[in-house]
């Protein structure tokens, strides 16, 4: 029970450091393009994906964290969502499998047009996906990858939680 509620937890705070992101990039040229533009960019979803395992032997890992995901989107897009526009949550299962995880990271970036996303909480998968996060200058968050050499990846790549000593 304490790990799923440290979960809901460290999604609930990646989503805000999205928000905080977002807050700092955003510009007034939806004002200048008029309010067509501006309607339009009120409908589109702003996206986060998962890079959780939710089968194979780490997925006792990447479930409680999906779940977590989801709770704190919910909650979100309760209250308004994020500047206005709704969260949505992208999900596939890496099964713990550094190709996986690497195929799904860049299809998150390059299909779905995630603006950040969720990071495995094992340090080796996620190392595979903040370099590809890095590399194309999306947020990624891991509440679990508590290994060396994480978030030295880059200024894109944050984590929550402390080293392993």
């Amino acid at each position: 029970m304490i790990r799923g509620r440290k979960s809901r937890w460290a999604m609930l705070l990646c989503l805000l450091l999205a928000v905080a992101l977002l807050a700092g990039c955003s510009s007034n040229k939806e004002a200048a393009e008029g309010n067509k533009d501006a309607d339009k960019s009120q409908e589109e979803a702003i996206k986060l994906g998962f890079l959780g395992a939710t089968t194979g032997d780490v997925a006792n890992y990447g479930i409680p964290g999906k779940k977590g995901m989801e709770m704190a989107i919910d909650d979100l897009n309760a209250q308004g969502g994020i500047l206005g526009k709704k969260v949505e949550g992208v999900y596939e299962d890496n099964k713990g499998e550094n190709s996986e995880i690497a195929l799904i990271a860049t299809k998150y970036i390059t299909r779905d047009k995630v603006v950040a996303m969720v990071g495995d909480p094992c340090t080796g998968l996620t190392k595979v996906a903040a370099d590809i996060a890095q590399k194309n200058k999306v947020v990624i968050f891991s509440a679990g990858a508590t290994g060396t050499g994480v978030v030295e990846i880059g200024d894109y790549v944050f984590r929550n939680t402390l080293l392993d000593q």
